[in-house]
């Protein structure tokens, strides 16, 4: 499980996004932890589309380490993110252009879940649309594990 500090980061997370329109989904190793899978992760990795990402950058505007970057094409898809630091954690939002995604496409396609983190009801996508993520982006083990563990 998680580290205290994740789980508050996470939860601040949930509150500065709830009610703000964002759509967004936690993924990642972060996400597959609070399935129960064993995995120790380093970040938070929050998707959401690229629309929102100026939005929700001025949201965490007193967490924020860094401005908005462009990332090597994963899968040959492009991607931006921001870094936070939240409680001592990192934090990426990450975002896609849902014409042109992995994560983003099967989020707006309804490919969730929401799992409870004391009383959070924290948005993810389903284990097999997280392990197609992997997939899509070359990272067969990962997403071999996922697979194995549904």
């Amino acid at each position: 499980m998680f580290s205290n500090d994740f789980i508050q980061a996470l939860k601040i997370v949930y509150e500065k996004l709830e009610n703000t329109g964002i759509d967004w989904v936690l993924e990642g190793s972060a996400r597959l932890v609070l399935s129960g899978m064993d995995f120790d992760p380093q970040d938070l990795d929050i998707a959401l589309e690229f629309k929102n990402l100026k939005k929700a950058k001025e949201i965490f505007k007193e967490y924020y380490i860094s401005g908005i970057t462009e990332l090597k094409p994963l899968g040959g898809k492009r991607a931006w993110e921001v870094i936070l630091d939240i409680e001592g954690v990192q934090v990426q939002l990450f975002a896609e252009k849902p014409e042109d995604s992995f994560w983003i496409s099967r989020m707006l396609s309804g490919k969730t879940t929401e799992i409870d983190l004391d009383g959070y009801k924290i948005p993810c996508l389903t284990l097999k649309a997280e392990a197609e993520c992997y997939e899509g982006i070359g990272r067969k083990e990962k997403a071999e594990k996922i697979i194995s563990y549904i």
